[in-house]
């Protein structure tokens, strides 16, 4: 997302957050929201105003208001929280987000853009197969200079964005590229390609799904409250739901798991204890038990 500037200003981008961090606060939501409607239904109307009483129900008024801003400000923050990149014809620095300078303590980074620097480098990078986040590093003749920017979620259109931000200000080409360092210590450097428009939203779709199937999935078994028996089965086609969404988010990246054997296991412990974690607290505050 590109932040606007008069002439002669730095460029600034801000990164928005990724789908799930929406989804999964939105998602929150709506169980908070079904419980509380559950709960009058369960117990009769006039039975839960009787027991909340008149202060009871402005406090809990007052709860759910709160709760929906908090969950909306998360699911959709404002540009002044979100991670920046400013860029000057001279220097570059990268602004993490309020919370992660003040809860994690995650300064500000800046490096200087020499004059004799020839070529700027977004990267994608990785140690063998495994994500090591993404760096904008400063080319020069005798040196590179590197800021680590975590991990950023673009499109296309983002990207032409920043690469023409970039250019603009420096003055200098940028290439997208994903860098792998080998055992060996070598650097391999391939192309940055995204996947195609239509490619990008079915992998969104499937990330998410990945990441809320779980926990949708237990939450609705959790309040439907049936036997052991089909709480397994149920669980058990889920699993098989994601592992296709794995598998459609997978195809076609440059990048392969290198033990393919072993991730449906893996995936069958954390599918697992979030299903089940999300079924049992479902059950025992709704049914009691």
């Amino acid at each position: 997302m590109l932040v606007e500037a008069e002439p002669g200003e730095p460029f600034v981008y801000c990164f928005k957050p990724p789908l799930v961090r929406r989804v999964v606060p939105l998602a929150y939501l709506s169980f908070c929201l079904l419980c509380v409607a559950y709960l009058p239904l369960k117990v009769g109307v006039n039975r839960f105003f009787e027991v909340l009483g008149n202060d009871g129900s402005l406090y809990l008024a007052v709860g759910l208001l709160a709760l929906i801003a908090l969950v909306l400000r998360l699911a959709f923050p404002p540009q002044s929280t979100q991670p920046k990149l400013q860029v000057r014809h001279n220097n570059i620095s990268f602004i993490p987000g309020p919370i992660a300078r003040h809860i994690f303590a995650e300064p500000t980074i800046e490096a200087t853009v020499p004059p004799q620097a020839r070529e700027i480098l977004v990267c994608r990078n990785f140690l063998e197969e495994l994500p090591d986040g993404d760096s904008v590093i400063i080319l020069s003749p005798d040196e590179e200079r590197e800021l680590k920017i975590g991990y950023i979620r673009l499109d296309t259109q983002e990207l032409k964005i920043l690469s023409e931000g970039i250019e603009a200000t420096t003055g200098l080409p940028v290439q997208f590229l994903v860098r792998r360092r080998l055992a060996s210590g070598s650097v391999q450097e391939t192309p940055w390609v995204l996947p195609a428009a239509k490619t990008h939203a079915v992998r969104g779709v499937a990330a998410l799904a990945i990441a809320v199937l779980p926990y949708i999935g237990g939450i609705t078994v959790g309040y439907v409250s049936p036997r052991a028996a089909i709480i397994v089965t149920v669980g058990s086609a889920l699993w098989l739901c994601q592992m296709l969404a794995y598998y459609s988010f997978a195809r076609g990246q440059r990048t392969k798991n290198k033990y393919p054997s072993l991730y449906p296991l893996t995936t069958l412990f954390t599918f697992g204890a979030a299903y089940g974690s999300a079924v049992a607290i479902v059950a025992f505050t709704l049914h009691g038990r």
